[in-house]
């Protein structure tokens, strides 16, 4: 009865099971790109352009660059784990 089943249900689990790739991947390549230093530090220096251009205020820079660096700390503190 197993592979009865297996082989109706296959026109359905086969693309759920892809899907399933496809999301992970997904998953893995914002937990990458979110959890890169190289990215924030990137983020920090067109922080820093912009304050420079005057597109925003100190105080909004100053916000900002605490919420980055502590994104830093935190993904530097969960490596050295």
């Amino acid at each position: 009865m197993g592979l009865l089943k297996n082989l109706l249900l296959a026109p359905v689990m086969v693309p759920a099971g892809g899907l399933k790739f496809v999301l992970a991947e997904i998953r893995d390549a914002a937990d990458r790109e979110l959890n890169d230093p190289q990215v924030i530090r990137r983020e920090m220096l067109e922080l820093q352009g912009r304050l420079e251009a005057g597109l925003i205020t100190e105080d909004e820079y100053d916000s900002a660059e605490t919420e980055l660096l502590a994104h830093l700390n935190a993904i530097t503190n969960e490596r050295s784990w």
